[in-house]
């Protein structure tokens, strides 16, 4: 009966949705900015999913390039490295680590190569880059790796269980006499 409780117990914790941990102190404008943005850049967002790890504010130069045109200016931004999950077909979910570059002054989402010339912002860019990924949760490879056995295991089955013997050789050699 124990094992039973316990078994049950596990599974429950491997059901329940993992809970993570509170998003960092951000700006409200930040925060709005960030979850429109994963809404619109990321195809299979799961709303209200993104935790904040780690950010950085700083000033700095940051020059854009428009056609022909090169402008720099000073600003500040927000680096900040975001987890969130991704939800497919309603039970498949991914884990996903990204770095985003938030301008504070203009209230947009800035890419990589326009802050290069900040070395603050690029020691801490760089110190996170190595670890943005994206793995699929655990219970969701469960559950795949479990449709994918039973695709094999159920008609293996059935091919032993079910169908009757079409063999000639009888294991009773008195049935026929």
């Amino acid at each position: 009966m124990k094992r039973l409780i316990f078994m049950c117990m596990i599974i429950f914790f491997m059901i329940s949705p993992s809970t993570s941990a509170a998003k960092s102190e951000i700006s409200p404008s930040f925060s709005e900015a960030l979850e429109k943005h994963l809404r619109a850049e990321v195809s299979y967002y799961d709303e209200n999913s993104f935790v904040v790890l780690d950010e950085m504010t700083t000033n700095g130069t940051v020059t854009k390039v428009n056609g022909d045109e090169i402008t720099e200016y000073e600003s500040n931004f927000t680096i900040a490295f975001v987890s969130f999950e991704e939800k497919r077909d309603g039970f498949i979910y991914f884990d996903k680590r990204e770095l985003l570059i938030w301008d504070n002054n203009n209230q947009e989402f800035l890419s990589y190569s326009n802050i290069t010339q900040n070395e603050i912002a690029m020691d801490f860019y760089s110190s996170y880059i190595q670890t943005t990924e994206k793995e699929m949760n655990p219970w969701s490879l469960f559950l795949f790796m479990l449709m994918l056995t039973s695709i094999i295991i159920i008609p293996m089955w059935i091919v032993l269980f079910v169908t009757p013997s079409r063999s000639s050789f009888n294991s009773n050699p008195f049935l026929y006499e």
